[in-house]
């Protein structure tokens, strides 16, 4: 073999390496702007809220039981999911009907009941590791390749609208199922992954939210 051939094969090595590992394709979440209903029955009211969580059972030998549903504070939580639900009030405010009041705690005219069930023990939203895909592309370029993941949201959500004496004025339930293609490469940030899922639980919780609201009028 001449060196001008070796010369040339090692070119197209790099070439096809640089072809097969490109640019890593992020993942890409677009957290909505939703304007806050109007309804002339909740102007001057105030309103607070109760969030309640449950997931299957966490752990690599267990049956994957559903988890009794609990205050969010007593509740056990996934990455992602804590750090949206970790400011939930500032979420629930932002898409109270307009001209109405957010109060932390106390007697309130209204309190939102937000029931939150994740289907998967890794939470409401997670990164799911694409092992097989992620090795084949590995194997192929050296080591080089990025590794493939797929964002998902995948729960049930039940919004009640309760007057101050605990009387149930609406209710809503709400299935989630959504998906994002992401691929991470050597230069990605560890928590990419937990990010894209922590704004995939966002935006869906914005959406059903305001959905929610919507139907009070």
């Amino acid at each position: 073999m001449t060196k001008i051939t070796s010369f040339l094969l090692i070119i197209f090595s790099l070439f096809s390496t640089t072809i097969l590992t490109g640019c890593a394709t992020h993942g890409v979440v677009t957290i909505p702007i939703k304007a806050p209903i109007v309804n002339p029955e909740f102007d001057g009211k105030t309103f607070t809220t109760q969030l309640f969580y449950s997931q299957p059972e966490p752990g690599l030998f267990t049956a994957g039981k559903q988890l009794q549903l609990k205050p969010i504070e007593d509740a056990q939580l996934s990455v992602g999911a804590s750090r949206v639900l970790s400011h939930f009030n500032s979420l629930f405010k932002i898409q109270l009907p307009e001209g109405s009041i957010f109060v932390n705690k106390g007697i309130s005219d209204y309190t939102l009941i937000i029931e939150l069930y994740a289907k998967d023990k890794f939470g409401p939203s997670y990164a799911d590791y694409d092992a097989l895909l992620s090795l084949g592309k590995s194997f192929l370029t050296l080591g080089l390749g990025s590794a493939e993941y797929t964002i998902i949201a995948d729960f049930n959500i039940t919004y009640k609208l309760k007057d101050s004496k605990g009387n149930i004025l609406y209710k809503k339930d709400f299935s989630v199922n959504e998906k994002v293609d992401h691929e991470k490469d050597a230069f990605d940030h560890f928590a990419m992954g937990d990010d894209l899922a922590s704004e995939l639980l966002e935006k869906n919780i914005v959406l059903t939210m305001n959905d929610f609201f919507k139907s009070t009028i």
